[in-house]
């Protein structure tokens, strides 16, 4: 089924729905909050702390060595 989104909004529904527990429809949801929200400060915070989650820290390593594996 063709989207009838913009390719940026479409990419983030995508993005959203491969988290787990997130279907296509509560994705779209949290897109569309997102994009109401009128807090851009919260944006941008949200958007750092998702990219700094992947780099390598003192905060998140030892989290990570804590966690049980699969």
């Amino acid at each position: 089924m063709k989207s009838f989104y913009p390719k940026s909004l479409s990419l983030l529904i995508d993005l959203l729905s491969k988290l787990p527990g997130i279907g296509k429809k509560t994705a779209e949801r949290l897109a569309f909050s997102l994009i109401r929200n009128k807090d851009t400060q919260y944006i941008y915070d949200l958007s750092e702390s998702i990219n700094k989650i992947k780099s390598p820290s003192e905060c998140i390593m030892p989290l990570f060595r804590a966690l049980p594996g699969p």
